[in-house]
C-alpha cells in the first residue's frame, strides 16, 4: 500500500484481525482504526465477539469504540 493510500474498510478490518491472532495488539489497533478512519462504525460486533476479548481491556479498545461512537454522533445533542 503507498503512503497516504486509504485502505478499503475490509482489507483494514481483515488485517486487524490477522494481527489479533497473531497477538500483536499494536498492529492491530493501527489498522482498526484505519478501518473507522474509512468509514467503519459498526461497534457492537467488536463489543460481542470472543475474536475482541483480548484487546478490550487496552485503553485503545475504549478510545476505537468512542471514535466510532463520535462518528455516529452517539451522545451528542440531536
Amino acid at each position: 500500500m503507498n503512503n497516504g493510500e486509504v485502505p478499503s474498510i475490509k482489507k483494514a478490518l481483515q488485517l486487524g484481525g490477522l494481527y489479533i491472532n497473531l497477538e500483536n495488539y499494536d498492529s492491530t489497533f493501527i489498522w482498526l482504526n484505519k478501518a473507522v478512519d474509512s468509514g467503519f462504525t459498526y461497534y457492537p460486533p467488536l463489543e460481542g465477539l470472543d475474536d475482541f476479548k483480548a484487546i478490550r481491556k487496552d485503553i485503545r479498545y475504549d478510545n476505537l469504540i468512542k471514535k466510532m461512537k463520535d462518528k455516529l454522533g452517539l451522545g451528542k445533542p440531536i
